[in-house]
């Protein structure tokens, strides 16, 4: 159940009342249908583990034909969230058979957001010393194309700019995504204020030796390392 909250979050946080969200997700259906009622919002899912089984119907073949983009009774939303899909540039195998790449992608999904519309990347946090292997992932996909895990925001910033995307926002999901506990700016000031707010550090570290360590681990954001998972909130 904490996998709603964390989709619940960001419609409450990131998009109007009345409006229209689509989340796309590796999860099950079941275990988002719940989120599926939000105040007088309407969301729609897809979800990419089951929406090829053919038991129901394909939506992502619906929402995504671009021979629909200029029907007038073409949806549009007001909130996207891509939720932990697009992490390789080649995308996932379901997806592929689609769009082949995140750039493709993000040209798509550009046409079916309102103009004041927004949309949420969730994607793993490459430099996290956790998970070593996203780093090492990352750097492989900065030169190559691959179907790793791991990805610079600043990939997807230049990608996203192409179509069309003009204005970013970076966040670091603290703890992790499941929990969600809360936002952290990834801008080094912001970062840097919460951390310490979250250390309890005084005013006058100078005149306490005992928290000298800490305050040099906050100043280098060691704490981004541990940190699992980043979110991009991007507009037009």
């Amino acid at each position: 159940m904490y996998y709603l909250s964390a989709h619940q979050k960001c419609i409450l946080l990131f998009s109007r009342d009345e409006s229209r969200i689509l989340i796309i997700t590796d999860e099950d259906n079941y275990k988002i249908e719940s989120a599926g009622k939000l105040g007088t919002r309407t969301i729609d899912f897809v979800s990419l583990k089951n929406v090829f089984k053919g038991k129901t119907p394909c939506r992502l073949f619906d929402t995504f034909n671009d021979k629909n983009v200029d029907n007038h009774n073409c949806k549009l939303y007001d909130l996207i969230i891509l939720d932990q899909v697009c992490d390789s540039p080649i995308l996932h195998k379901n997806y592929a058979s689609i769009r082949r790449t995140r750039q493709e992608m993000f040209t798509s999904l550009s046409k079916y957001i309102e103009p004041k519309g927004s949309l949420i990347i969730l994607t793993q946090n490459a430099i996290n010393l956790q998970k070593i292997s996203n780093l090492f992932n990352a750097l492989i996909n900065s030169f190559i194309r691959t179907r790793l895990p791991g990805t610079f925001l600043h990939q997807f910033t230049n990608e996203l700019k192409n179509v069309g995307f003009l204005k970013f926002n970076y966040f670091y999901i603290y703890p992790d995504f499941d929990s969600f506990a809360h936002l952290i700016s990834n801008d080094r000031k912001a970062f840097r204020e919460a951390i310490s707010h979250k250390y309890s550090i005084p005013l006058n570290i100078y005149h306490q030796p005992k928290f000298w360590l800490r305050w040099i681990s906050t100043r280098a954001q060691l704490d981004r390392w541990l940190l699992c998972c980043q979110m991009i909130w991007v507009r037009k």
